[in-house]
């Protein structure tokens, strides 16, 4: 995977058959099977510019040591649907101690994880590709730009139901969790930030409430 904080490769994701107006992360439990169905039309989609031609989308999840893969494949029709698999194969899961990183050593820490053998994986982007291949990215986030405090989403499957909740510290970098996780697919809402010289990230299962859907080349 890409690890948490180091990388914003977080900057990622989806939410099934909701427009701008109708709060791009609003729809379904955690863990449901609503959360599964992602649907979205072209119109939905700022920055998507009218000269780019889209043949198909791929979900890709990222799991152990930044290694991806393509988990889904839909055809693009002015828009794209499809739905999540109700399982992950193991192959494509890594530990969530592995995946925040538990055992490294921090200046303070008071993270607690209610179940440190849950697997997990990523959905790192819904990647848009043409007849000659990779064109751009598809995510959902409170801006295109992910402007300092901001928030972006994306979506995280877990083989079991888990919290991660507290918050760390090493130089001057600072890590805070508020993360439930039902078994199956979840939204997380992230964020990174400089604050008084640190820099900081958060994930929490709470998501706000201004999110759309953007395209990124």
């Amino acid at each position: 995977m890409k690890k948490i904080f180091y990388s914003l490769s977080f900057a990622a994701l989806v939410f099934s058959g909701c427009s701008d107006d109708d709060n791009a992360g609003n729809g379904g439990d955690n863990g449901s099977d609503e959360l599964r169905k992602v649907t979205v039309e072209r119109s939905e989609i700022s920055e998507l510019p009218s000269s780019t031609s889209v043949a198909e989308v791929k979900f890709v999840v990222s799991y152990g040591d930044g290694r991806e893969h393509d988990l889904l494949t839909t055809q693009w029709a002015n828009g794209f649907s499809m739905t999540l698999p109700a399982s992950v194969s193991s192959t494509y899961l890594t530990s969530i101690s592995d995946y925040i990183d538990y055992a490294d050593d921090y200046d303070s820490s008071d993270v607690s994880i209610s179940h440190s053998s849950a697997m997990v994986t990523e959905a790192t982007y819904f990647e848009a590709y043409d007849s000659d291949g990779y064109v751009g990215d598809f995510y959902v986030a409170e801006h295109k730009d992910y402007n300092e405090r901001e928030w972006y989403v994306m979506y995280i499957y877990s083989d079991r139901d888990v919290t991660v909740k507290g918050s760390r510290e090493s130089g001057n970098y600072h890590w805070k969790y508020d993360i439930s996780l039902k078994s199956g697919w979840n939204r997380v809402a992230e964020r990174t930030y400089v604050d008084d010289g640190k820099y900081k990230y958060e994930a929490k299962t709470s998501l706000p409430n201004s999110l759309h859907w953007y395209f990124s080349e």
